[in-house]
């Protein structure tokens, strides 16, 4: 259940910016740090595959350990404002992010789940600040911006970006990835829009096979399928 001061710091923001309707539930991520009963906290967004043992970043002893966003395997930097892209040289002395973490994975210490610091995450929720965002970030924006310089970044096998689209994959140079994750859509279990896809003649991405192979795998062990079209339409392709 979402706390109150989520709801009532949701509602608010939405009144003022309704077009982010869509898209409250990503900031559902905020709600991680109010869990102050727990020393330390791994958090995984839904479109990771988890390929080998974590447990070592649960030995980890920073208050916010987190991976390199996209824009640092491209030489890139953030701007501040609206957390758009730009080179080094474009950034001149605009006040830029020279790196941001992505938040698809975080490990968060004991120094950063209590109720002080979920409230001030809460605060940094204000539709004047998410109007002028340009590259369509939602809560990596937000904390990127309130843990700027208080991050300790980690090796990029731990969150290895997936592009199905391949058009940037190149960039992403980790050696044995201990997680995918599918940043880009199509999404892996949208079936549906990856056989429309290869149709029109655009292959797919290997790592995509490899979600497959493992949901084929996860619906042996357990009986589980969802929905039966997607399933064999997912066994056809990926088989």
């Amino acid at each position: 259940r979402d706390s109150d001061e989520f709801s009532s710091a949701m509602s608010t923001f939405l009144r003022q910016a309704p077009q982010f309707e869509n898209k409250w539930q990503r900031f559902l991520s905020l709600e991680v740090f109010r869990l102050a009963d727990y020393d330390k906290i791994l958090f995984l967004d839904s479109d990771l595959l988890c390929l080998g043992d974590l447990s070592p970043l649960l030995e980890l002893p920073y208050a916010l350990a987190a991976c390199p966003d996209l824009s640092h395997y491209q030489g890139k930097f953030r701007k501040i404002d609206t957390f758009e892209k730009v080179s080094p040289e474009e950034a001149g002395a605009s006040p830029v992010f020279d790196k941001v973490f992505n938040a698809g994975l975080l490990v968060i210490g004991s120094a950063n789940l209590s109720a002080p610091i979920h409230r001030s995450l809460l605060d940094h929720l204000k539709a004047d600040i998410f109007l002028q965002v340009g590259s369509g970030h939602t809560d990596q924006f937000l904390l990127n911006r309130f843990f700027r310089g208080k991050t300790h970044f980690i090796e990029g096998k731990y969150n290895c970006l997936v592009d199905p689209n391949q058009q940037w994959q190149h960039l992403i140079t980790v050696s044995d990835p201990l997680i995918y994750h599918y940043v880009r859509h199509p999404k892996p279990w949208k079936i549906r829009h990856i056989l429309k896809r290869q149709l029109q003649g655009i292959p797919f991405h290997d790592r995509l096979k490899i979600w497959h192979q493992t949901y084929h795998e996860y619906c042996r062990q357990t009986g589980a399928k969802g929905d039966q079209l997607d399933y064999w339409l997912s066994r056809i392709i990926f088989r």
